[in-house]
């Protein structure tokens, strides 16, 4: 996105007004709902957002010798198609085949009376034409076949989807970022919040494992009483070394837990030999020992903060959500909310 600049937290929902005496009314949303999200970052923060709604919902693959949308699924079986545009386009030839792809499913969808949302989850960055990537012929051909359009962060900075839904007459409605798009689509379906012990406000179920590097138990209720970081990783990526300064800086306030998911147990031993010993290790399994499952993780990294008391406070897919920080000297870097949330909780003075 660049969702890379969405601020994940909580944000008042703000409804802009219907611009135009040509507005019409919004359209009615229900389930079993397509989700269209082509590109990484975007399929990402769809998820996200997804997940925690009540609702049955399925995400378009994009694959397949016919990838223009006539291969929608089942004419009659979806009601809604959301669009999740504003993708980076990294080939040369992703700009005309995801649009085509796009384009394809709009008309069938249309065809099947389905109604259409378009949600944008990306920032300013994900706008525009810069360096070729013509993103916003997505938010263009989305915007031109929506029935409601919400934009998250400052995508719409501009006014660019303003001026698309003031044009067709259709509501607008901008949220500060991507829990408030939760609450947007859980509004505009009519449906309740989705709860699984992985979301935010969750309580830590009680559950232990063998499936440690010494094969010992490691009961999760044993760390009950101080700050508990679980990252779920795949030994693959060797991405869980990031983590390396922060555990300097604040080992003795929160505990590691890693958790290698898709990964070989002796690439996964071979990658932890080289990590702080304070670390605990645990590798994902099958059945009441699949946590992934169990914590509704469906893209690596992912991390749970989790407090004292065992509730889960936060929730950090990927790198969604990066901030920029600015330095005294002028300059600035870019943090991971996640590592962000660590420094706020534990900086020493």
């Amino acid at each position: 996105m660049n969702v890379a600049a969405i601020a994940v937290g909580v944000g008042a929902l703000c409804l802009a007004s219907i611009e135009g005496p040509q507005a019409v009314p919004a359209p009615s949303f229900t389930g079993p709902v397509l989700v269209v999200a082509p590109g990484f970052t975007n399929r990402v923060a769809a998820l996200e957002v997804m997940r925690t709604v009540d609702l049955p919902f399925t995400m378009d693959e994009g694959s397949g010798s016919r990838s223009d949308g006539r291969d929608w699924p089942k004419a009659g079986s979806y009601k809604t198609l959301v669009l999740v545009p504003g993708f980076p386009l990294d080939t040369e030839d992703a700009p005309e085949r995801d649009l085509s792809r796009i384009s394809g499913l709009i008309s069938q969808a249309k065809k099947a009376n389905a109604s259409i949302l378009l949600l944008h989850l990306g920032s300013a960055r994900t706008r525009g034409s810069s360096r070729g990537s013509r993103i916003d012929d997505s938010n263009l051909l989305a915007a031109r076949s929506a029935g409601y359009i919400v934009v998250a962060g400052d995508g719409n900075k501009d006014g660019f989807f303003t001026a698309q839904a003031a044009a067709r007459g259709i509501p607008l409605e901008t949220v500060g970022g991507l829990p408030d798009a939760g609450e947007a689509v859980m509004k505009l379906f009519k449906v309740r919040p989705r709860m699984s012990p992985g979301s935010v406000g969750a309580m830590l179920p009680p559950f232990s494992t063998a499936r440690t590097p010494d094969r010992s138990t490691f009961d999760f209720a044993s760390l009950r009483g101080r700050w508990l970081a679980l990252h779920f990783w795949t030994a693959a990526s060797r991405e869980i070394a990031r983590l390396g300064p922060y555990q300097a800086k604040y080992g003795d306030r929160v505990q590691f837990v890693g958790i290698a998911v898709d990964s070989y147990e002796s690439q996964w031993k071979r990658t932890i030999d080289d990590l702080p010993a304070n670390w605990r290790h645990v590798l994902n399994g099958t059945g009441h020992e699949d946590l992934a499952a169990r914590f509704d993780v469906h893209v690596l990294p992912m991390r749970l903060l989790i407090d004292p008391s065992g509730k889960v406070v936060g929730r950090f897919a990927g790198n969604l959500g990066n901030s920029v920080i600015h330095q005294p000297n002028g300059r600035y870097e870019v943090i991971e909310p996640f590592f962000a949330k660590l420094d706020e909780l534990f900086r020493r003075p």
